[in-house]
Formats: C-alpha cells, structure tokens, sequence
C-alpha cells in the first residue's frame, strides 16, 4: 500500500508525505480490522502512538518536523523522517471520517484515488 499511495496519488513533494503515509496507515487499519478485529487495529494505533510521542519528543530541538506540514528548506528529508508523518496523518484521515462519517470518507477516497491515478 505504501508505495502505491505514495507513487501514484499523493506526495507531489516531502512536505506533503504525510500524505502518502497517513492515507497508507488509514487503510492498513481499515484491512487489518477486517482480518483481525477493531480492537487488533486499535491496539496497533495505540502503540504506534506511543512510538510517535517518543518521536516527537526526539525533535523538541526542531518543532517544525513534529506538524504535518514540517519546513525543509535547507535540510534533508532524512532529517525529519519519523513515525510522525505516519500517525499524524493517520490521525487526521480519522477525525475526517468522525466528522465526515465513514460511508462519506470512503466515497471521497475512492474519488481522489480514481481522479489521480
């Protein structure tokens, strides 16, 4: 799923890899919920969230690479790679679907998705 999000429809730039990340865990807890369980997915974004904390912890010294939207200018992608992308974006694509509801969400994922393919 990473690589199909994140090559075909999403990051046009590092900024925007939250993007390509969120969108992938989104739907990798949409699936694994459907394998499993709600409750083996949700235990998974605890955890992970805890992992991100840990992260953002780690760059107190430069804040921006803890938002969704991290300033790069004059640094390395690899400098700022971290789960953070990852569950903040997640998190974001869920209160999207608490607030949008998930019938709604899916729809307009599926047209995005078809849109830019």
């Amino acid at each position: 799923m990473h690589s199909w999000f994140g090559n075909l429809v999403t990051c046009q730039n590092w900024t925007n890899f939250w993007l390509n990340e969120g969108f992938t865990v989104y739907s990798e807890r949409k699936v694994s919920a459907l394998l499993h369980d709600a409750d083996f997915s949700k235990t998974n974004a605890y955890l992970d969230n805890k992992t991100m904390m840990g992260h953002m912890d780690l760059f107190e010294l430069e804040p921006t690479y803890t938002s969704l939207s991290p300033v790069l200018e004059g640094s390395s992608p690899e400098d700022a790679f971290s789960t953070i992308p990852y569950e903040k974006g997640f998190q974001f694509i869920q209160h999207l679907e608490n607030v949008l509801g998930e019938d709604e969400l899916q729809e307009m994922l599926w047209q995005y998705i078809f849109e830019n393919k």
